[in-house]
């Protein structure tokens, strides 16, 4: 995924599936404290959206640190191999 403006709306687009009481202008700064609803259902929710939507796979490990919008955002990129991993 090359286009950072394509992954944002896509990615808002899946914060909207999961979690539709969400003003989408809210979403970029998303968390856990900041969402009611995002709790250990919501997140599964998210994922499982966020899985299909980007043909990625998250495991259940992964689940606990994705913990706000731009954690997921980058976890997302670094699966599409955007992003240069650390080593």
């Amino acid at each position: 995924m090359s286009n950072s403006l394509e992954l944002d709306a896509r990615l808002q687009r899946c914060f909207k599936v999961a979690f539709p009481d969400v003003h989408e202008s809210d979403i970029p700064a998303a968390s856990t404290a900041s969402i009611i609803a995002w709790d250990s259902m919501g997140t599964h929710i998210l994922l499982a959206v966020v899985e299909e939507e980007f043909a990625v796979t998250f495991n259940h490990s992964d689940a606990g640190g994705l913990n706000s919008y731009q954690l997921l955002r980058a976890a997302v990129e670094r699966r599409l191999g955007d992003e240069p991993q650390a080593d």
